[in-house]
């Protein structure tokens, strides 16, 4: 299948556990994956289909069942079924079947939001990250916090929409105990080609030897993001030393006023002291009402 995802001729239709589901149109596309919209019985629903060419890609793919199936709730997009499927070129396709969000996403509003729908959708993007950190026996990092994995979908016929977090194939059980060098370099690595580089925090550039990572670096991106959000662009290069200093400069021009408010949240996520970023739970706490 990777084969004929690649080349022009595509299936019409794809079968998972020997149910089929017609294939409506593509919706998406990653580093490592595609997603389709397909259809049964008149239903939508996302499909996405990650080719297994290496050890890390089935990694991410078995990453992204187990905590889909873990996590069940309306604030995160969850797994409705799945199936590996052995290619005749001796590899396999994992094909994974979510619920349909029927908005775009969030990265279609940067810089374009009035203040009231900032602080409503920048709340309910608390709220399903609150789901992954807190809810569950083990707290999961997303590890790719950004405007672009946050979906809209409406229950009403478009006339209110809510906010869905999605992509969790970078997701990491927490805390991460670093115990050397070689393990601290390791996870460089592996930061480097699950966090896109804009939204990731000053730790994952640089991850300290020894050490600990814990959530923190989800709540640094999610800084980035309300900036992004706000202003139309990421407030750091994607360096390290971008990072590292922390440097934050707020646009001056008129066309982007909000309430003191909206800075102060994101110098609080982005700051470059992991101990002194709040938590999940404190921001939602002290969110300021619209």
């Amino acid at each position: 299948m990777g084969q004929i995802l690649c080349g022009n001729k595509k299936p019409k239709s794809y079968t998972i556990n020997n149910i089929v589901y017609k294939r409506e149109k593509l919706i998406g596309e990653g580093a490592y994956s595609y997603v389709y919209m397909v259809k049964k019985n008149g239903k939508n629903y996302a499909l996405k289909l990650i080719p297994l060419i290496s050890p890390e890609t089935e990694k991410i793919a078995k990453t992204e069942v187990y905590i889909s199936k873990t996590i069940q709730h309306d604030s995160v997009c969850y797994l409705l079924d799945h199936e590996m499927i052995p290619q005749s070129n001796g590899l396999s396709t994992a094909l994974l079947l979510f619920g349909y969000c029927n908005g775009p996403n969030l990265a279609n509003f940067s810089g374009k939001l009035d203040e009231e729908l900032l602080y409503d959708y920048f709340f309910q993007m608390l709220q399903a990250v609150q789901v992954l950190h807190c809810k569950y026996e083990v707290a999961f990092l997303h590890n790719d916090i950004k405007e672009s994995n946050f979906m809209l979908t409406s229950d009403d016929g478009g006339r209110t929409y809510r906010v869905v977090l999605i992509d969790l194939g970078s997701c990491k059980a927490t805390p991460i105990y670093i115990n050397s060098r070689l393990e601290a370099l390791r996870y460089e690595e592996i930061f480097q080609m699950e966090c896109t580089s804009l939204y990731r925090a000053p730790e994952l550039f640089q991850v300290p030897n020894p050490g600990v990572l814990g959530l923190g670096s989800d709540i640094w991106s999610l800084g980035c993001t309300l900036y992004s959000l706000a202003y139309g662009y990421a407030p750091f290069e994607g360096t390290a030393l971008s990072a590292i200093s922390a440097n934050i400069k707020f646009p001056i021009d008129h066309s982007h006023h909000y309430r003191p408010i909206v800075q102060q949240l994101i110098r609080a996520m982005c700051n470059s002291e992991r101990s002194k970023r709040p938590t999940i739970k404190s921001l939602i706490e002290q969110y300021p009402s619209s």
